[in-house]
């Protein structure tokens, strides 16, 4: 996300989502209809496996792929919403990839998978989590410290978390990493925060327990090096769960937006 507002997708941003899911669904496949001839197919029952779930890359749409099996005529995906829901049938076909387009926006749904042999339906699977919005979410991929985003002067970035009433999540952490020059400290804020507020953010840096962005000075931290090497300092940013869903212990969730940016250098 580049601009200082979480935007709507355009028809170019939805037109590159829609090739994204196609090229998902041929890289995932090798799977095309009729597929294995009745007489080289595996003498055994099809193997109920989970399916692969991407949510969040095309709006209003949840891309599902999964393995071909060869001891499998065709395949059944079903969805979800919850304790109490019946299973929905959304696939029924010989591919390894479909798109889903979801009755409800920001609400985490599960997806199963089953295998048709003749007459015979093996599975469903566990169930794996899925949600669809209209907002642009980024294209970072730092999810892992290992996959800390240096910061720029100004870093605009979203953040997301959705759960459901039987437990499933789906959780977005953001780390990020400065490089602090030797006997310094680097202040750094957390601001232009849209659909989301301080209470709801957490930042923890290494080795520290993760703090609301309320505590004073709201939107403001300070990465410390007392070494006389520069040092890379690694940093999180994460949801206050029940503050960011609103409701303690109730299904929700959401897409927010802000920025990281750097504020200052000074010499201790």
């Amino acid at each position: 996300m580049n601009t200082h507002r979480i935007r709507r997708k355009s028809a170019t941003q939805r037109s590159v989502a829609r090739g994204t899911a196609l090229l998902l669904g041929l890289i995932s496949t090798g799977c095309a209809a009729g597929l294995y001839p009745a007489l080289a197919r595996p003498d055994r029952d099809p193997m109920p496996e989970k399916p692969a779930v991407y949510s969040l890359l095309i709006e209003g749409a949840v891309v599902i792929s999964w393995n071909p099996d060869p001891a499998a005529d065709s395949y059944r995906l079903y969805r979800e919403a919850g304790a109490g829901d019946v299973l929905h049938l959304v696939y029924a076909g010989t591919a390894c990839e479909t798109v889903d387009t979801v009755p409800l926006l920001d609400r985490l749904y599960t997806y199963r998978l089953s295998k048709i042999r003749g007459a015979m339906e093996f599975g469903p699977s566990e169930p794996v989590p899925g949600v669809a919005s209209s907002v642009a979410v980024d294209g970072h991929r730092n999810d892992s410290r290992a996959q800390a985003l240096l910061v720029d002067y100004v870093t605009p970035a979203t953040i997301h978390y959705y759960r459901d009433d039987r437990g499933n999540e789906i959780e977005d952490r953001d780390w990020y990493r400065m490089i602090v020059p030797p006997r310094s400290f680097v202040t750094l804020a957390v601001d232009n925060l849209t659909n989301t507020s301080t209470v709801e953010l957490l930042f923890q840096t290494e080795g520290e327990t993760a703090a609301p962005l309320s505590v004073a000075p709201a939107g403001e931290r300070t990465l410390y090096n007392y070494t006389l090497e520069p040092a890379t300092v690694s940093f999180q940013i994460c949801v206050a769960k029940d503050d960011f869903v609103g409701v303690t212990g109730q299904p929700g969730g959401k897409v927010a937006g802000y920025h990281v940016r750097f504020v200052q250098c000074n010499s201790l």
